[in-house]
């Protein structure tokens, strides 16, 4: 009878072990499938707003192309008027070509100014330098002059002569560095011209070359506004056409 009671406890705790280990199984299965049913859902919430944003964009471009369909009609109607060109990548070239043209010119005009403007003022600072040189001169002679005129009555003929060669040497240094200051700048003239000229070995000729040089560079930047001013109207003029043809 005993034998038959421990036979029927060792069975009981068998089985009341199985049921444990299978119940731990069973609750760490359940805790990995609601993990994985989380992660499920993120990839659902993630997938979802993907989808949203991916038809949003698709709206998006829907109303581009409708928006730029018009533009391609105009571009298919230049093919029709013009034998210039023969496909739309024609068209397309040429205009990348005149954009181009126009940076270029743009980017040439604001050098003309540039230059233009460094040029004036450099002359004028020359023009400013070689008046205030001139009028210093001028003083200073004068003031030489009169100083001689008042020591030379004591002096011996060849002490007079030293101190007049003095204060001309002195007045002489002035001169000259206005005299380098207009080389200077007349290099930098001759320096940037292409034109062949002869050089100049006047004063006079090489500030008359100065002031020719400006006034070119005055003209040339005119020109590249006017061809700005053109390139402009033509583009309006274009964009009228484009929105009358929509119509």
């Amino acid at each position: 009878r005993q034998k038959e009671l421990d036979e029927s406890l060792r069975r009981l705790n068998k089985f009341i072990q199985e049921n444990n280990t299978k119940k731990q199984q069973a609750e760490l299965k359940a805790k990995e499938e609601k993990l994985q049913a989380t992660q499920l859902d993120e990839s659902i919430r993630s997938l979802l707003l993907y989808t949203k944003n991916l038809r949003k964009r698709l709206s998006m471009l829907k109303v581009e192309v409708k928006h730029m369909g018009r533009f391609g009609q105009f571009l298919e109607s230049v093919l029709e008027v013009s034998e210039e060109f023969n496909t739309v990548e024609d068209v397309l070239k040429r205009f990348e070509t005149l954009k181009t043209t126009n940076q270029d010119l743009a980017s040439r005009s604001n050098t003309a100014v540039q230059r233009n403007e460094a040029a004036k003022k450099e002359l004028a600072q020359v023009r400013m330098s070689r008046d205030d040189d001139v009028m210093q001169l001028n003083t200073r002679i004068a003031q030489v002059l009169h100083t001689l005129d008042d020591e030379t009555t004591d002096l011996s003929p060849e002490e007079s002569l030293d101190k007049q060669l003095s204060s001309a040497q002195d007045a002489l240094v002035g001169v000259s560095a206005c005299y380098l200051g207009i080389d200077n700048l007349y290099s930098r003239v001759r320096s940037v011209t292409t034109v062949p000229r002869p050089l100049e070995t006047e004063t006079e000729a090489k500030l008359s070359r100065i002031a020719f040089f400006i006034q070119d560079l005055e003209a040339i930047l005119q020109e590249v506004r006017r061809t700005e001013q053109r390139d402009r109207d033509k583009e309006r003029e274009r964009e009228r056409e484009t929105q009358s043809q929509t119509k």
